[in-house]
């Protein structure tokens, strides 16, 4: 998207975390893998020992999961073809849009 949109500056739009937020902070402070593993019960037990805090259970589980789907879509990602893991942004549609019509304008002229 960034090389349609011929931007370097360019960031597409990201879907809404909406209240979960600080855990996305959690996230990245803790991983968001272990090089190409996710992270584990004992990485997350360190961090909240280091951090002095207390994340509840299904906190843990849930920056687990997004570990284990951050890994996952990173090794997806791969492909060529691969595509975004949340439903078409408006960039994401106007830039696709403006890159048919600029296709069908050369092969019309």
């Amino acid at each position: 998207m960034k090389d349609s949109a011929r931007d370097e500056f360019f960031e597409p739009d990201m879907p809404p975390v909406g209240d979960a937020g600080y855990l996305l902070t959690h996230f990245w402070q803790v991983g968001p893998t272990l090089g190409d593993s996710s992270i584990t019960n004992t990485e997350l037990r360190n961090y909240q020992d280091n951090e002095g805090i207390t994340l509840s259970p299904w906190e843990c589980k849930t920056l687990r999961r997004l570990s284990i789907d951050y890994l996952n879509e990173s090794h997806r990602a791969t492909k060529e073809d691969c595509p975004p893991p949340y439903a078409e942004s408006r960039n994401a549609a106007r830039l696709k849009s403006a890159e048919l019509r600029r296709k069908l304008d050369v092969f019309l002229n």
